[in-house]
């Protein structure tokens, strides 16, 4: 009952969570699951644990995050299913994480996003999209995310961006919007090859001009 860290790293062949984790560890709070063939997360996974900081699940074959997943996890802080094939997100999957800070999904397949998906992540710092399939971005995405800081949105499918689309995010300082077809109009071949991190003015100034609605 003391165990804090729940480590099923490199394992390829489990294909399942456990169900039952929150019975014999209630006290984890860092839940990793990285280089697995983990296929799908539902709402039974992580239920029961409430003390959850950190969950970790990096590459692996993840199509879908049930709706009520993370609704147990209100003390997570970290959230990463970076390199997996996540082809959409429920509206309300991070509806009770209110001090999440850094969410990660890079490189999976997600090619929009529900308007209000990020409403309740007011202490959200970090947010890393970049390598999906996203067309459109709108300032209902980040109207809520106000302590929004850095975002990632490189290799993406972005051709339209809404003019005001941070216009709530006083503290976001970075975006790394490389290798998106905004960016390509304007620099050709050298934005296809270019990764580029902008500060929000530069962002606003130079890929909304291309992009803008």
């Amino acid at each position: 009952k003391r165990v804090e860290q729940f480590r099923m790293d490199n394992y390829g062949k489990v294909q399942l969570l456990p169900v039952n984790v929150a019975r014999v560890f209630p006290n984890i709070q860092q839940y990793s699951t990285n280089f697995c063939g983990i296929k799908r997360i539902t709402k039974e996974n992580y239920r029961g644990l409430r003390k959850l900081v950190g969950i970790g699940s990096v590459e692996n074959e993840i199509t879908e995050l049930e709706a009520g997943s993370f609704d147990d996890q209100v003390e997570l802080v970290y959230l990463n299913y970076n390199k997996n094939k996540i082809m959409e997100l429920p509206e309300n999957l991070f509806r009770n994480l209110r001090k999440l800070e850094g969410l990660h999904l890079n490189e999976n397949y997600l090619s929009a996003l529900p308007e209000n998906i990020f409403a309740n992540l007011v202490a959200l710092k970090w947010l890393s999209l970049g390598g999906n399939q996203l067309t459109t971005l709108t300032d209902q995405h980040f109207r809520a995310t106000k302590s929004l800081e850095s975002i990632w949105l490189f290799s993406n499918k972005i051709t339209s961006v809404s003019s005001t689309v941070f216009d709530a995010n006083e503290n976001l300082r970075y975006v790394d919007a490389g290798k998106n077809q905004c960016l390509d109009r304007k620099y050709g071949n050298e934005g296809a090859s270019k990764a580029f991190l902008l500060v929000k003015d530069e962002f606003l100034s130079d890929v909304i001009a291309n992009c803008r609605n």
